[in-house]
């Protein structure tokens, strides 16, 4: 079965949610996502810049930021992203 990606609403970002065991693409505001503590491991998504709402998983925590790995084609690729461009698209641990 093929995948519908659509495009977001200008300064949103799409974010796949399973709702009623069905997964579906929505369009919201970053400002609504809520803030996180990072956890290696964990799905992020990027909030600003030129890679807004790129998925990635966070790999290592640095002095001034978090190296994500981002998958590009058949390679991936770690880029070094600041805390508050960042959000969670997992579970939070607390």
């Amino acid at each position: 079965m093929g995948r519908y990606e659509s495009s977001p609403q200008k300064g949103e970002v799409n974010v796949d949610v399973v709702h009623r065991r069905r997964r579906q693409q929505i369009s919201i505001d970053p400002m609504y996502l809520v803030p996180w503590v990072p956890v290696v491991g964990c799905e992020v998504v990027i909030l600003t810049g030129q890679l807004c709402g790129v998925v990635g998983v966070a790999k290592e925590s640095k002095e001034k930021g978090w190296v994500i790995t981002l998958a590009v084609d058949d390679d991936s690729r770690d880029r070094l992203f600041e805390d508050k461009d960042l959000a969670a698209l997992e579970p939070l641990v607390t």
